[in-house]
């Protein structure tokens, strides 16, 4: 179709947006995303090094909440 040809990555950004609302809310919040991001690679760490599930957690908080205060440390 026409409406799906993609030439940059502004076209892919819009049309993978409009295709998938839950990829969309990952890839327009940066807080949702880093913390997602975040609990995958704290749980695939606690899991290869048998670490307790509190790792986890405290991984999935702590990791966003410092990518985020230096994001707007530097936007300023």
């Amino acid at each position: 179709k026409k409406e799906d040809e993609i030439y940059s990555w502004e076209d892919w950004n819009n049309w993978l947006m409009l295709k998938n609302d839950f990829i969309a809310e990952l890839l327009g919040c940066p807080l949702c995303l880093g913390f997602w991001s975040s609990v995958i690679i704290s749980n695939l760490v606690a899991n290869i090094n048998e670490l307790d599930y509190k790792f986890i957690l405290a991984g999935a908080f702590t990791w966003p909440l410092i990518a985020f205060v230096f994001y707007k440390k530097l936007e300023k």
